[in-house]
């Protein structure tokens, strides 16, 4: 997909994935994805990539890689260590 060959750019789909789009472009943009089929399967990906993304989750710190973690935190100076990481 280029913007040489479609009235929009790949930014600019997912920017109107993401509901960034200026009314007037995202109504251009929604009109377009009904006629491209390109820009449509693009518009796809960038929604599935974007629920994956909001649906990962990072596992909280064992207590031994915690303590380790705020040691080495205190013993490099750092004023501000928080009693949880």
């Amino acid at each position: 997909m280029s913007a040489t060959t479609h009235l929009f750019t790949p930014e600019e789909v997912m920017a109107f994935v993401d509901g960034e789009l200026s009314a007037d472009r995202a109504q251009l943009l929604s009109a377009h994805l009904d006629q491209c089929g390109e820009c449509h399967e693009a518009a796809a990906a960038f929604r599935s990539t974007s629920h994956t993304l909001s649906q990962w989750q990072v596992d909280p710190l064992d207590s031994l890689c915690q303590k380790g973690l705020l040691k080495a935190a205190s013993s490099n100076g750092a004023s501000d260590i928080p009693s949880q990481v």
